[in-house]
């Protein structure tokens, strides 16, 4: 249980939490401000151009971090305010780009680490920093994939509606009942596998491909 690493591990459990919340409060907002930027103001006008996590989250959302390690965020948006036909989708993939930037922050931060105290990361404070920026990037890598899954209520599904109209058409119940089917398949399926490994490429990418760049660019260190 996600919990127990309070007392077994707890270094992990505060990283986990902080970064997590940061990273969803960081979604959210850039939904708000992309939405702002494309004539719709009702973010803003609610208070939602933040990063308090009370406000984004929910107490609710932030009690199930604490105690099981996941979490989620929303900002209300009103597609009839857009300024033009495309408004929508930017929108949706503000979030998803926001946690994809965020994952490219740490993998830098992880590379500049690396590359100037290599020798020095088995322990002590390089080794909590290297801990720290590499979890920042499979949270977020977590994050960018899962939220363009095609399913209700995550910005992938907003994409495919535009992308294939009828969708909207979709009453609450065949919407919950294809989310459920879906959720299922993917949690307890060979997608599953899918899933992480598609995690996994982007995170290892981004750290191990950023640093072999480095290392091609200015040679060994």
């Amino acid at each position: 249980m996600f919990l127990q690493n309070l007392i077994e591990n707890p270094g992990y459990y505060i990283s986990w939490v902080l970064v997590v919340m940061f990273s969803i409060c960081m979604h959210e907002l850039c939904h708000a401000l992309a939405a702002r930027q494309q004539g719709d103001m009702t973010g803003s006008l609610t208070g939602y151009v933040t990063l308090d996590p009370t406000k984004t989250m929910g107490y609710q959302s932030i009690i199930m971090l604490l105690l099981f390690g996941i979490a989620w965020g929303a900002v209300p948006v009103d597609p009839r305010q857009f300024r033009h036909r495309w408004s929508e989708a930017w929108v949706a993939l503000a979030g998803p780009l926001s946690n994809l930037v965020l994952a490219v922050l740490f993998a830098a931060a992880w590379i500049v680490l690396v590359w100037f105290h290599g020798k020095e990361l088995t322990e002590g404070y390089g080794k909590g920093l290297s801990e720290f920026y590499t979890l920042g990037v499979r949270a977020n890598s977590l994050l960018t994939v899962f939220n363009l899954l095609p399913l209700p209520m995550l910005d992938g599904w907003r994409i495919c509606e535009l992308v294939a109209p009828p969708l909207r058409r979709l009453t609450v119940q065949q919407r919950n009942l294809y989310s459920f089917i879906a959720f299922m398949a993917i949690m307890f399926s060979p997608l599953r596998h899918v899933f992480y490994h598609a995690v996994t490429v982007l995170g290892n990418g981004l750290l191990y491909g950023g640093l072999w760049v480095l290392t091609k660019l200015v040679g060994p260190e």
